[in-house]
Formats: structure tokens, C-alpha cells, sequence
């Protein structure tokens, strides 16, 4: 069903009235009212609100003015001279509707993800009120974060007259030349990147009643061809040609006015009920197989090697088949994982460090058992509403695995998981270690158990099929000709098999090099796509997804909604767009990217700018939130930089830092991180200094506790033993150290630093006397008993392991030798 749109003097355009109808039935559509949306409405004086020009004569008229159609001069002359309490009146007056049309009413019936409008009336409060529904009217100046998950939520962009006060004037409620105020306005606000989100993931943006007049449209809408496609504007039956054209220039447009609209909802009622299905999810979609006869390239391998970039098909062909061209390791952990999900009914949490392979793992995974006919559900989109899913999947009478990646993210999917015990789902979650060891708590708490399996070894079989795919795509370099046995050795041994570390290495060969610095030399060569890239390479680093809302955010540009952009072959090199997601999904090559093709400077430059930002959003998503602690941890940083003078660039990131965020200078972290920045470079005097400062900070903080501070200070003390040439001195450090570490509770961050124990064996115990050999034989000991201890009673994770293993290797060293020599 196509519908002919136009006006006087032009050719008509088609606009598919099946399609526009699927789209808004969906309950992800967004709803955006202009001035016209207001037609046919009656406020307390039992007229309609006036616009912008009539609202001024009323405001000069009540002020005794010069009549005037500037609204923006006879508002600021009024506040400033005039009864702000009869100003408010009079706008209670104009703006409070208390009747709305029954294409008001039919139009707010259809459940719309979200509503935003530049009205200061109440008309969609009001006609969803009609409907029986109750809906959230907000201003900017709210926090998103505290609304955006609750769904029903009306955004007023100039603010909103019903159960305003008078300190609003100023404030919440914004008076314009325009019914419009200026598009920056909005565009600098804490909703914008919400807003942004929204053009994601929407299914349909519909405008209603908005005039040219009301915004200059291009602040916020792209030049981005699937957001035009799932763009419609509602327009008054005799828009202008003017109006219409430039609009269509933007998406879809329907000359059909409210009434027009709201007449179109009604005679289609029963088609968008029918598609409101009582098992529809929004965020939780069903995995479906897809197979196809063609083999993979060694382009798409190595693009998979490089960025992470696989095919549905071809994860779905690689765990079916045998691989005739190697591409992708069947690690044994998939099958052992799908066991523990369906023979035994456990839940799993999949944990690794960053680039090893979780994320394609569970998608291996979730293949899988999709082939073996289990109902496999991922979480594929963030602003929908996945608890209401949950609970929707949670009636349906067969066995259902949900996967989440990246869980951390989604902590009140967990909790509702928890609380709910849906008898018929099995939960398999992701994250990176750190993020998971930050959780551990609330984990321990559920009753619901999660397994816990760390990926980040590989085992030698994974390795020398690994090393078949290298020797298919020829990315060796200068071992190239080595034995097949010689190169898995090799990558054993000198990479403990790891594939992160693996593939840096490959990262770093001249062959990479080499192509990745063609591009970059090409791409960078404009600065705003240079922002660009390097936002995108950041944000995987992080470990989140790079949709474009995000990227526009940290790039501090818009680029990635110009097509210019994302269709530049250099761009396109680097990183794959699809669906508004720059999908190359390799937090490794991003890291790779970051520290060999961006200098130093530039880096430390840009991270400082980000901060800045990131600093001024009171309302931080959870996503700005993430990048904004990275950028205040040390081992991040130092992660970025390239090692050359990296010593100089951190000390200067650190000091311009709390210049960016100020309240950094009274935070006891802060501290922490900048005098762990100096252990590294034996700057011993800085650390200590700052260690001082993070100290005297926290104790003027209520429940801080300062084990963080005191690990650190134990590691400096022991680098000090290390350090020093008296005996005297280094054992008087080793002490200071030993005594801190036992006064601190049983925990990886407290054995770590035992570690170091082994170089202090090795390079300071000969010159102890008796006394001191015995007591640090004694503490050897009792830490060896302590880690055992911890083990038992569950204080060690599995992600703890590898730690833990170097502290029981270093003991046990320690302690044998002793005993040989003795």
C-alpha cells in the first residue's frame, strides 16, 4: 500500500504506508512533535497555544510594551523589569491544555519508545492520559540516567509550562525568537547522545507538526542513509514546496496534517495490534543458522585476524565442517561449555583479558547450540527494554539459553535473572576480567551460580592450528620458513599462549606495519577523521561497542554520521559500519592502532580533550562512564603509549589531568594512579609524594579504605629494597613492606606484590644477617599458608589464577633453595 505524497508544482513521491505502519507498531519507534502538533488543542483559556509570535504580543501586552513579535526581546525585558509570578500565569494560561483532539488521543495510542517535543504545552502528556497511560514529562535539565530505562518519557527541549514555578523561567523554561530555541541548546545537552542512541535503534522517527522554523534540522539529523530511511515527517496538507523539499531531503514526508495521522492510526488499529505479539522481545533476538556454499577468502581471514570481522555463516560453517581453509579455532572450550549449559543446567561466565577471544568464543557457542536445537537468544540491542524479555522468554515451554556479551554492561539483567529463576533459561555471560572481578561481590550474593571458565590459554592444539591459518594467509615475515612444530613452540613459549599476545606480535610484523601505515597516512591526513578513528580505536580498547552515538561523543565531532566518511575506502579499510556500529570489534588491533599509527603527543593531547568533555556531562552514560575511569587508571594509559619517552608523555598526561577534571586534585585515587605512573622509572621521590597526598586525602573521606594505597606503598617500599646498596637501608624497605603487606586482608592485590619476593631472594638475601634470613624464610612461609587459605575459603578467583600461580612459583622457589643451601 503506497501512498502519494506532494504539492502544488513538484512530482509525488511514494511513500509505502505498509512499511511506515510496520515500523511504528513495533514499540521502538520515536515520536518528535513541533509547533503544529498543538493544532486542535484547547489550553485554560479555551484556545489554542499560540506560537511564538502571538505568545510575544501577549508578553508586551502584559507588560505594558511596545507590541512586538520578538519573543526572545520582550521575554528578557520582562524578567528583567517586570511580575515574574503574572508572567508565569499568563504561560499556565496559554500553555496548560485541558483538551486535546481524538487524533491527539489516537496518535499518543500507540506505544512510542520515547516522545520528544519543542512545545511548551502538555499535549502528549495529556493525550496519553487519555489513553490510560501515564507518562514522565522531563526538561534537560534532568538526568537522564535517572529516566532513561523507564520507557514512557516525554522530553520538553524548550521546557514545559505545567507544574513549572517561577524559578523555572530561567531555568527549565526556554523563551525564543523561535517556538524552536536554538538547536545548540539541545545539541549540548546531557540528552543528546540519548538522542542519538535513539536514531540507532529506533525503528521509525517520526515529526509531527514540525516546522522549518522550528530547528535548524541539520544539528541533528545525519547525513546517514539508514537513519533517513527510517525518517518520516508529518506535515500540514498545504506545506509549501519549499518545506516539503528540503525536508524530504531528510527522510520520508506525508503531507497528511495531525488529523490525517491520527486518522490513519485509528483505521489501522487491529494491523498494529496484530504485530504487538505476546512473545515479541525487543532486545533479546533468537539466533537463527545461516549457511552458504561459499568458501572463505584470504582477505576475510585476514580481516577476521586483524579486526575481529567474521560472518554469521561463516562461525555457523566452521562448527558444522571441517575448515578446508583454516580460519577459526574450534576451541575445546565450546563444547565442554555447551555441556555444562544443557546436560548439567548451569550458568556460565566466560572471563578473559583483553583480545583473547571471549566474544567469538560465545558466538561459537551460541552457533552451536542453535545447530543442536536449543533456542538461543542474544542481546543485540542496549536501549531495549531486556528485563521485560526475560520475562516474556521465561513463559515460553522449552529449554532457553541467553547470551550476554560483555555482561558488566547489563548487571540488572543478571540481578533480574536472579531474582526471577526462570526454571527454563540457562544464562552464558562474558566480560573481561577486571570489569568481572569488580562484580564479584553482587555475584556472591545470587543465589543463582554462574561456573566460571578463563579462555585466555590456549591449548597446543588451539596453537598449531593457529598457526595453520597464518601459514595460509603468509603473514609470517622473517620465520616464514620455519617448521610448522618450530612456530607453535615459538608462539608457546614466547607468548605463554596467549592470543592476545599472539596476535600484537602480529600487529607489530613489517607486513601489517607497512599496510596499516598506507592507510592511516591517507585517512589522517584530514584532523576530523583522524578525531575519528582514534574515538573508535578508543572505545574498543575499552572494551565497548562503537556505535555511532558513542563515537560522536569521544571524537567530539559528528563525522561518523557523514557519508563522506564512512564511505572513504581508507576509513572503510579500518573499520566495517553497519547499523550504525563500527564493527570491527577487535579491542587488540584498536589498541595496536592507538599506540604505533598516533604519536605521543597527540594521544596524551586528545585523552586530555576526552577527559574535558567526559568531566562536563553531569549526566555521564554508562558508557561515557566506562571511558571516563580508564582514562584516570595508570595501567591503561601507560597501555596506550608508545614506550618511547613514555616516562615524560605520562607525567605530563597525569598533570594536565587535574586540570581537566579539578576535583581530581582532592581524590585519593588520583593520587594512587600518579604515583604509580613514576614506580616504573624508579622516580621514587615523586611516588612516595604522591602516595603522601592520597593518603592525607582519605582520611578526610568517610569508609574509604586505603587498602589500594597501602598494595602500592608496599610495592614501592620493596622496589626501594631492590634499589638500595646499603643492607642496612634495603632491609629497613623489606620490613616496612613485609609489615603492611600482613596487615592487609587475604586478596590477589596483597599477593601480587609477593611476587617481588624472588628478587629480593635473589638479589638482596645473602647480604641479611642470620636473624633477617630466618625471619624472611619465616614470612615466605606463613604467605605460602595464607595463599592457601584464601584458595580454600574461595578469596581466589579463577580469575586470580595466573597470579596466584606466579606467587605459589615464587614461595616455593624461595623456600626450596633455602632449604638446599641450608
Amino acid at each position: 500500500m503506497d501512498l502519494e505524497i506532494g504539492t502544488q508544482g513538484f512530482k509525488r513521491v511514494d511513500v509505502s504506508l505498509e512499511s511506515f505502519l510496520s515500523r511504528i507498531s513495533t514499540g521502538k519507534a520515536v515520536l518528535f512533535t513541533g509547533a503544529g502538533f498543538s493544532l486542535n488543542t484547547k489550553n485554560l483559556n479555551g484556545k489554542e497555544p499560540p506560537l511564538a509570535k502571538g505568545l510575544a504580543r501577549e508578553i508586551a501586552k502584559l507588560g505594558k510594551m511596545e507590541p512586538s513579535d520578538n519573543l526572545m526581546y520582550v521575554s528578557d525585558y520582562y524578567l528583567s523589569y517586570k511580575s515574574k509570578p503574572d508572567l508565569l500565569n499568563l504561560l499556565k494560561n496559554n500553555f496548560v491544555l485541558n483538551e486535546v483532539s481524538d487524533d491527539h488521543i489516537s496518535i499518543c495510542s500507540i506505544p512510542w519508545k520515547r516522545s520528544y517535543t519543542t512545545n511548551y504545552d502538555n499535549a502528549i502528556e495529556l493525550s496519553n492520559r487519555k489513553n490510560g497511560r501515564n507518562i514522565e514529562s522531563l526538561c534537560t535539565d534532568d538526568n537522564p540516567n535517572d529516566y532513561i530505562h523507564i520507557g514512557d518519557i516525554c522530553l520538553h527541549i524548550n521546557g514545559k509550562i505545567e507544574n513549572s514555578t517561577v524559578e523555572h523561567l530561567e531555568s527549565n523554561i526556554k523563551l525564543s525568537n523561535s517556538s524552536y530555541i536554538s538547536a545548540d541548546c539541545f545539541t549540548s545537552s546531557n540528552w543528546f547522545y540519548h538522542f542519538k542512541r535513539d536514531l540507532e535503534s529506533c525503528t521509525a522517527l517520526v515529526f509531527v507538526g514540525y516546522s522549518l522554523y522550528d530547528l535548524d534540522i541539520q544539528k541533528f539529523l545525519f547525513d546517514n542513509q539508514s537513519i533517513k530511511e527510517r525518517t518520516y515527517f508529518i506535515t500540514r496538507k498545504d506545506a509549501t514546496h519549499e518545506e516539503t523539499y528540503f525536508l524530504g531531503k531528510f527522510g520520508h514526508v506525508l503531507a497528511i496534517g495531525v488529523d490525517g495521522f491520527g486518522n490513519l492510526i485509528q483505521d489501522n488499529k487491529s494491523t498494529i495490534l496484530d504485530q504487538q505479539h505476546e512473545d515479541y522481545t525487543e532486545s533479546l533476538v533468537k539466533y537463527e543458522n545461516t549457511f552458504d556454499d561459499i568458501n572463505i577468502r584470504d582477505a576475510e581471514v585476514e580481516r577476521f585476524i586483524l579486526h575481529g570481522d567474521i560472518k554469521k555463516s561463516h562461525i555457523d560453517k566452521a562448527i558444522s565442517i571441517a575448515q578446508s581453509i583454516p580460519y577459526l579455532i574450534n576451541r575445546n572450550y565450546v563444547q565442554e561449555i555447551c555441556d555444562l549449559l544443557i546436560s548439567e543446567g548451569n550458568n556460565v561466565a566466560l572471563v578473559s583479558e583483553l583480545g583473547n577471544g571471549k566474544s567469538i568464543i560465545l558466538k561459537s557457542v551460541v552457533a552451536n547450540l542453535t545447530k543442536n536445537g536449543i533456542d538461543t537468544f542474544t542481546l543485540e540491542d542496549d536501549g531495549g527494554d531486556y528485563l521485560s524479555d526475560l520475562d516474556v522468554l521465561s513463559k515460553i515451554s522449552k529449554r532457553i539459553v541467553v547470551a550476554v556479551d560483555d555482561y558488566d554492561k547489563y548487571i540488572e539483567l543478571i540481578k533480574h535473572f536472579d531474582n526471577t529463576k526462570p526454571a527454563n533459561i540457562n544464562l552464558i555471560i562474558t566480560s573481561r576480567t577486571s570489569e568481572h572481578e569488580r562484580h564479584r561481590h553482587e555475584f556472591s550474593k545470587f543465589e543463582s551460580k554462574f561456573l566460571e571458565i578463563s579462555i585466555d590459554i590456549l591449548k597446543k592444539d588451539e596453537v598449531e592450528f593457529f598457526t595453520s591459518i597464518i601459514d595460509n594467509i603468509g603473514i609470517w615475515g622473517d620465520i616464514a620458513n620455519w617448521s610448522t612444530e618450530r612456530k607453535t613452540n615459538h608462539l608457546i613459549r614466547k607468548h605463554h599462549s596467549q592470543l592476545s599476545l599472539i596476535l600484537l606480535d602480529l600487529f607489530n610484523s613489517p607486513y601489517i606495519v607497512d599496510k596499516v601505515k598506507k592507510i592511516t597516512n591517507v585517512l589522517f591526513s584530514n584532523f576530523k577523521y583522524k578525531d575519528t578513528a582514534f574515538g573508535i580505536a578508543l572505545i574498543e580498547t575499552v572494551g565497548l561497542e562503537a556505535k555511532s552515538s558513542l563515537i560522536s561523543e569521544i571524537s567530539l565531532n559528528n563525522e561518523i554520521y557523514d557519508g563522506k566518511l564512512t564511505n572513504n575506502p581508507s576509513f572503510r579499510e579500518l573499520f566495517k559500519i553497519e547499523n550504525n556500529v563500527a564493527s570491527s570489534k577487535s579491542s587488540l588491533f584498536s589498541l595496536s592502532l592507538i599506540k604505533n599509527y598516533f604519536s605521543a603527543n597527540y594521544i596524551v593531547e586528545q585523552l586530555l580533550l576526552i577527559a574535558r568533555h567526559l568531566n562536563s556531562e553531569s549526566g555521564r552514560s554508562y558508557e561515557e562512564n566506562r571511558i571516563f575511569k580508564a582514562l584516570l587508571k595508570f595501567s591503561f594509559i601507560e597501555r596506550l603509549l608508545p614506550e618511547q619517552n613514555r616516562k615524560n608523555n605520562l607525567s605530563k598526561y597525569y598533570e594536565n589531568l587535574k586540570i581537566s577534571a579539578p576535583w581530581l586534585k582532592t581524590s585519593p585515587h588520583f593520587w594512587v594512579q600518579f604515583g604509580m605512573s613514576r614506580l616504573p622509572y624508579k622516580d621514587f621521590k615523586k611516588a612516595q609524594d604522591y602516595f603522601d597526598q592520597a593518603y592525607s586525602f582519605a582520611e578526610n573521606k568517610n569508609d574509604y579504605h586505603t587498602e589500594n594505597i597501602d598494595t602500592q606503598q608496599a610495592r614501592l617500599y620493596i622496589l626501594q629494597c631492590l634499589d638500595a646498596n646499603d643492607p642496612v637501608e634495603s632491609m629497613k624497605y623489606f620490613q616496612a613492606a613485609d609489615d603492611l603487606l600482613n596487615s592487609l586482608n587475604d586478596d590477589v592485590y596483597k599477593f601480587r606484590q609477593v611476587i617481588k619476593y624472588k628478587d629480593v631472594y635473589i638479589n638482596k638475601f645473602f647480604n641479611f644477617s642470620s636473624k633477617q634470613k630466618v625471619a624472611f624464610e619465616h614470612s615466605c612461609k606463613n604467605f605460602r599458608s595464607a595463599v592457601e587459605r584464601a584458595s580454600k575459603v574461595g578469596k581466589i578467583s579463577i580469575n586470580d589464577e595466573k597470579t596466584i600461580t606466579k606467587v605459589i612459583e615464587s614461595l616455593d622457589f624461595i623456600i626450596k633453595d633455602i632449604q638446599v643451601k641450608r
